[in-house]
């Protein structure tokens, strides 16, 4: 005789699920490559501003150059980040399947819990066959979603060592800013332009430097969530 269990789908939670919360992270950076965009766009105003001031310019016109090339990293990180981001999709699809398989075996363990309880009449009745089956099929889908939430805290590793390698380009674009203002300083009849052009690519900077602040927190925050589903 064996005492039939109500068994609780573990994907049934109220809070926001980890996958959404790992969608997010990659969400944050989805404007990255406007930004990138901008300040492709920026070097070129810099370079003309340069031009036009001649041998005064010239080193802002180095200065451009450098701009281009932040500007192409930026562009390649953010293809990079779309191809993790797409792949947690579908990893999302996937613990969506399989999160519902988990729920309707827990129903079927539970109804046939019921079903064989109250044909005897009693609490202790004998398990159907079917029930241990459904409880293989729940122990073979809860270790798929378990490989499954491995998998985005994967992805969310690797959007961590992207946001960390962005803000070492957000280190040179802000050096690149101050040079820019500094050799503004020294040219009377293009200072305006050269200023402009500083003060644009300081505010690409402030809005990397928040980009990848809420980046880092909403990993962290993905983080925890998948650690605490996947031992929950």
């Amino acid at each position: 005789m064996t005492t039939l269990t109500m068994l609780t789908s573990k994907a049934v939670d109220s809070k926001p699920s980890a996958t959404n919360l790992a969608l997010l992270a990659f969400e944050e950076l989805a404007e990255l490559q406007t930004l990138a965009k901008n300040l492709s766009f920026l070097s070129y105003n810099a370079g003309f501003a340069g031009f036009r001031a001649g041998e005064a310019g010239r080193t802002v016109s180095v200065l451009t150059q450098f701009t281009r090339r932040v500007s192409e990293e930026l562009q390649q990180a953010h293809a990079e980040i779309q191809n993790l981001r797409s792949k947690t999709y579908r990893k999302n699809a996937e613990l969506l399947v399989l999160q519902r398989k988990e729920c309707s075996f827990c129903a079927s363990v539970n109804l046939l819990a019921k079903v064989s309880s109250e044909e005897r009449g009693e609490e202790g009745a004998e398990e159907s066959p079917y029930a241990e089956l459904c409880r293989l099929a729940i122990e073979r889908s809860r270790a798929e979603i378990e490989s499954g939430f491995f998998a985005i805290l994967g992805f969310l590793d690797a959007l961590r060592n992207c946001s960390q390698d962005l803000e070492e380009v957000l280190i040179r674009m802000e050096n690149i800013a101050t040079r820019v203002a500094i050799e503004a300083t020294g040219i009377r009849d293009h200072e305006t332009d050269f200023v402009q052009v500083a003060e644009r690519m300081r505010s690409d900077c402030r809005t990397l430097q928040n980009m990848l602040f809420k980046t880092k927190r909403a990993i962290r925050n993905a983080q925890k969530e998948s650690r605490s589903r996947m031992t929950g």
